[in-house]
């Protein structure tokens, strides 16, 4: 739910801020020529428009942030430890690398 309001307030209020600003820089007259004033305008625009709502967000997200999970829902897991598994992904992503690194100096180094 937080990340839906998270992505939300970002890019709706990016929206709304991108319009408001456009339509305040063309009343005010010929925005190519004044870019800083132009960006300025857009800055502080879209820093209420995202900021206020965004921190109001952060606030609430913090207070309920302790409520997500309790004691009670903790769940025994067995099976390999992920300790054991990580020699395996770091041995293949070694031979991967080494491998692209092959190819890419083969392709580099061959006569033309």
């Amino acid at each position: 739910m937080f990340y839906f309001a998270h992505l939300s307030i970002l890019m709706l209020g990016n929206f709304l801020a991108m319009e408001w600003s456009t339509g305040l820089n063309h009343e005010l007259g010929r925005p190519a020529l004044h870019f800083y004033r132009a960006m300025g305008i857009a800055v502080g625009i879209y820093c209420i428009v995202v900021g206020v709502p965004y921190l109001l967000l952060w606030k609430s997200y913090k207070k309920a942030f302790v409520s997500f999970s309790s004691a009670q829902d903790e769940v025994v897991v067995s099976g390999k430890a992920p300790e054991q598994q990580t020699p395996i992904v770091i041995g293949a992503a070694v031979i991967a690398l080494a491998v692209l690194l092959a190819a890419a100096v083969f392709l580099l180094t061959r006569a033309k």
